[in-house]
């Protein structure tokens, strides 16, 4: 429980979150990740520093479009 975060210290974003959105989740909660719901608040999934770190060498062209649900 000393280092357990529960739930707004939890990094969060819907499933058509901006890249940029996703980001600053990321950077704001100091994890080096974050999880990814739908509509419902339900669990779909999670993007990590290292799928940021792929997105970038893989798409720097057209990071800027890319959504929550492209990423993780």
């Amino acid at each position: 429980s000393d280092v357990m975060r529960k739930n707004t210290d939890i990094p969060k974003v819907k499933k058509d979150s901006s890249f940029e959105n996703i980001v600053k989740e990321i950077n704001s909660k100091k994890l080096g990740f974050t999880t990814v719901t739908d509509s419902k608040e339900k669990l779909i999934g999670s993007i990590t520093d290292g799928d940021i770190r792929r997105a970038f060498l893989n798409h720097q062209a057209d990071l800027s479009s890319k959504l929550a649900c492209d990423l993780m």
